[in-house]
C-alpha cells in the first residue's frame, strides 16, 4: 500500500460563527490509499475551533498509525489500532473512510452494497452562522435560494445571550417558513442547562425539527433532567467522538452525528 496526504484550503463563501469561534475557511486534509490498479480517497474536516490541532497533529498522528501497518490488516483493525494510540478523531476518519473507499473499489461495487446496507437518503442542511439578527434577515433568503437548500440549520448559544438567540432564530425562521424549508438549530454547547430548557420551550413553539449540542461536552449529567422534559429532539454532536461515546449518552438524547 502507497499512502499519500494532500492538504488544500478551502474558503467558505460565508464565515461562519458559532458559540466556540469563528472561521472564514478551513485546511481540510485529503488521504489516498493506493494498492496496485485502486485508489481510495479520505478526507479529514476539522472543526471550527480545532483548525490548528488538525494541522500540526494529522500527519504526524497518521505517519505514525501506517508505520505501525495496522492499515494493511483493513479498516477495522487501522480504527482499532487508530484508537489506541490515540489518533486525532479527524485524521482518522479520513484514513478509515479511505481504506473503505479501497475495498469497495476493488470489490466493483458501492460501499453500501458491500456492506448489504440499502442506499439511505438523509437530508443535509445549509447553515447560518451567528450573526446579527438583521444579517441573518438578508443571509437565509439569499443562502437557500443561491444553494436551492431544503432544509436550513441555525447557529445558536451566542455569547451575547438567549434574548439575542431568541431574535436570530426568529429572523430566520420567518424567510425559512415563507419559502417552505424546515429548520433546526445547533447550540454547540453553548447553553446553560437552564437557557436550554428556556430556549427548547421558545423553539418548539415556532416550527423548530430540533436541537443539536444544547450543553457543552462534559456536561453530559445534565443530560437526563432536560431530555425528560424536552418538548422536542435532543441531538448530539460534540459529545459523540466516536462509537463508544453512543453508549454513555443512549439513555439522554434522541440521536447523534
Amino acid at each position: 500500500m502507497e499512502f499519500s496526504f494532500t492538504r488544500l484550503k478551502l474558503k467558505k463563501v460565508y464565515p461562519l460563527a458559532i458559540s466556540r469561534g469563528s472561521s472564514d475557511g478551513s485546511q481540510n486534509l485529503f488521504v489516498k490509499v493506493r494498492d496496485g490498479d485502486f485508489t481510495g480517497v479520505g478526507e479529514a474536516a476539522p472543526a471550527t475551533a480545532d483548525v490548528e490541532t488538525l494541522a500540526k497533529e494529522a500527519v504526524p498522528s497518521l505517519e505514525a498509525l501506517i508505520a505501525s501497518r495496522a492499515p494493511e490488516m483493513g479498516p477495522w483493525a487501522c480504527w482499532q489500532r487508530g484508537r489506541q494510540m490515540s489518533v486525532h478523531p479527524a485524521a482518522l476518519a479520513a484514513i478509515d473512510i479511505a481504506l473503505w473507499d479501497l475495498l469497495a473499489r476493488k470489490a466493483g461495487l458501492p460501499l453500501h452494497r458491500m456492506l448489504g446496507l440499502e442506499r439511505g437518503v438523509i437530508q443535509t442542511s445549509v447553515t447560518v452562522g451567528i450573526n446579527p439578527p438583521d444579517r441573518v434577515a438578508e443571509l437565509v433568503p439569499e443562502m437557500l435560494h443561491r444553494w436551492k437548500a431544503r432544509v436550513l440549520k441555525v447557529k445558536l448559544g451566542s455569547p451575547a445571550g438567549i434574548d439575542h438567540d431568541q431574535e436570530s432564530y426568529v429572523a430566520a425562521w420567518k424567510p425559512a417558513r415563507s419559502l417552505g424549508v424546515p429548520i433546526r438549530v445547533d447550540a454547540n454547547g453553548g447553553w446553560s442547562p437552564a437557557d436550554a430548557e428556556k430556549m427548547m420551550r421558545f423553539l418548539a413553539e415556532r416550527d423548530c425539527d430540533f436541537v443539536e449540542q444544547p450543553l457543552a461536552r462534559g456536561q453530559e449529567d445534565a443530560l437526563p433532567e432536560l431530555f425528560a422534559r424536552r418538548p422536542l429532539p435532543i441531538w448530539l454532536d460534540e459529545t459523540v467522538q466516536s462509537s463508544g461515546d453512543i453508549p454513555p449518552i443512549a439513555d439522554r438524547c434522541d440521536g447523534g452525528n
